[in-house]
């Protein structure tokens, strides 16, 4: 048995099981840490509900309803939510992401900052739908219920200010920026009036 003092062990020696069952942790006869069977590492009561593998879940009710591999999710109360997608990082509280399908996307923020979404390679930093109903893909979307135009990919919102389009590859080529509109037609759109000082062109 293991030694509360600690035990002198060998190359081969571990902690663990040898069945396929998950290695629980628990303070207080409450659960702290679970190792699954499938490879994940859970931290905090009820991290899973759904099954997953290779993944790291830190967080009271950190994940519901999923079946997934290689996601990190760090939160409370199910900051990933009904969703199958791999390789994603969700940062937060409340469903940062729900009813979606994506792969190798970031989301950093509460409250459904993605929802039913089924796209690639996103970044979405706010909360509160920063990002609904969508399917694209290379977007980065800053702040609360920021949006952009439907199923569009390589755009940017700044809090539905401040718009880009033709990110990435041929950016400096293709890339426009627009405020007050979704849609620039030229390397800088301005919809609306404006006031300067000292400006030189």
């Amino acid at each position: 048995g293991w030694s509360l003092s600690g035990n002198a062990i060998w190359a081969n020696d571990f902690i663990g099981s040898t069945n396929a069952q998950d290695v629980v942790i628990k303070a207080n006869n409450i659960e702290a840490l679970r190792l699954t069977k499938s490879g994940n590492l859970l931290w905090g009561g009820y991290a899973t509900l759904g099954s997953a593998t290779n993944s790291i879940v830190l967080g009271v009710s950190a994940w519901f309803f999923m079946n997934w591999t290689n996601n990190t999710a760090l939160g409370w109360e199910g900051p990933w939510f009904f969703m199958n997608w791999t390789n994603n990082t969700a940062i937060w509280w409340v469903s940062a992401w729900a009813g979606m399908n994506g792969t190798h996307n970031v989301a950093l923020g509460g409250h459904y900052a993605w929802q039913y979404m089924s796209g690639t390679y996103n970044v979405a930093i706010g909360g509160a739908y920063a990002w609904q109903y969508m399917s694209w893909s290379y977007n980065v979307y800053i702040w609360t219920y920021a949006t952009g135009v439907a199923l569009w990919s390589n755009q940017f919102s700044i809090g539905n200010v401040i718009y880009g389009t033709g990110m990435g590859t041929g950016g400096t080529t293709n890339g426009m920026v627009g405020i007050g509109t979704m849609t620039p037609t030229d390397k800088l759109t301005v919809v609306g009036t404006g006031s300067f000082q000292n400006l030189k062109i």
